[in-house]
């Protein structure tokens, strides 16, 4: 749901400029970065625009450096134009909208996926405005999960009893969230504030911030139209980085804010 939202975005803005998509997939049976070099050539295909990768850290290979390249995320190791969340304002969004609403224990939830394809700027937010609103040292560690499990969630939650969680995981952990704190009879808002931090919140009762994939996606097809337009094509030596800011969701899991407004 997340990639097809930022490739609906790709979509529109490209047809509203004149320009064509076409998906290729990288790891098609029997594909290899020098036939798909000769696809693109033989198509006349200048530009790519490339959703990352699932692996962090990953380069682009040598075989596609003379392309214009537009790449989301931070997932790409490769030194490439990009658009990204504003994970930094995001997350300071987060910490200061549950301030307002009279929480004074925030607890940070972190997925270890979530974690690195922010490159840890939720964990140095988290931990820079506590240092600034709350004082030194933090009333609570950081609660770090690959997978959201039973012991470790509820386990922490009793030891440091947070009347606010805010939750950055995969939209897919979701569900055994809400299982967990349903289990153990934990009332949301009434018990504990969930403020989530994830790609997509839409169909749940969540509050916070999901992604903007459709601004992602048409971003990104901007950028690479003017790199194209400028013949910036290769690596470039001073890539560029477009910041999208997540779109708050007033879900059901948070207390209303003072006058209807944060």
């Amino acid at each position: 749901m997340h990639l097809e939202r930022i490739y609906k975005g790709m979509t529109q803005r490209a047809e509203a400029l004149g320009y064509r998509l076409e998906p290729f997939w990288m790891r098609a049976p029997g594909m290899t970065y020098r036939r798909f070099r000769r696809i693109l050539d033989a198509r006349g295909i200048r530009g790519l625009l490339c959703f990352g990768s699932p692996e962090l850290d990953e380069e682009m290979p040598p075989e596609l450096d003379h392309y214009a390249i537009v790449t989301q995320g931070v997932s790409i190791k490769t030194p490439l134009h990009r658009v990204a969340s504003h994970a930094h304002n995001d997350m300071w969004r987060v910490l200061k909208t549950v301030w307002q609403r009279g929480y004074r224990r925030p607890g940070l939830v972190l997925g270890d996926y979530e974690g690195k394809r922010s490159a840890h700027a939720y964990l140095c937010v988290y931990l820079g405005w506590c240092d600034l609103v709350l004082g030194t040292p933090p009333p609570m560690p950081v609660l770090r999960l690959k997978h959201v499990e039973e012991e470790p969630l509820i386990g922490w939650i009793k030891q440091h009893q947070p009347d606010v969680l805010v939750f950055a995981h995969h939209y897919n952990a979701l569900g055994d969230f809400d299982r967990i704190l349903r289990q153990h009879r934990i009332r949301v808002p009434a018990d504990l504030g969930v403020a989530a931090v994830t790609q997509v919140l839409d169909g749940t009762h969540f509050s916070g911030l999901q992604g903007n994939q459709l601004l992602v996606g048409a971003w990104a097809v901007e950028l690479l139209v003017a790199r194209i337009m400028n013949h910036d094509f290769g690596i470039p030596s001073h890539p560029r980085t477009e910041l999208v800011e997540m779109e708050w969701v007033e879900g059901k899991s948070l207390r209303a804010a003072a006058g209807g407004r944060d």
